[in-house]
């Protein structure tokens, strides 16, 4: 088991990872005395790099853009969000007491 986790991360990064297709096309060729499970290998790694490699990938950008909206929140000013808060319509607390925003008692102080 933990040389697959290992296998699968080297396939992952993308770092030789054709050396461990080879070696398990031709030893499953060796096993099995067949053409077909080479063909099941290349099948098998090249989806496992696709596929992979496409879920890496949108973590990344997930991360970039998580951190994105990190930055900007954090450069805003207290007025900034009382006015973002304002138009999503939700219970804020604000400039120190709760305001609701939601429906036609916007505005409203309502008791801490």
């Amino acid at each position: 088991f933990p040389m697959a986790c290992i296998s699968i991360f080297i396939v992952l990064s993308g770092e030789n990872w054709n050396e461990v297709y080879f070696n398990t096309a031709h030893g499953l060729q060796t096993m099995y005395e067949s053409e077909a499970s080479r063909e099941i290998a290349t099948v098998y790694f090249l989806t496992l790099f696709l596929l992979g490699n496409y879920v890496v990938f949108n973590l990344f950008v997930a991360i970039i853009l998580l951190n994105i909206d990190v930055v900007e929140e954090a450069e805003l000013t207290d007025e900034d969000i009382a006015r973002k808060i304002d138009a999503e319509g939700k219970v804020v607390f604000a400039f120190g007491s709760l305001v609701h925003v939601a429906d036609e008692h916007a505005g409203q102080v309502l008791e801490e």
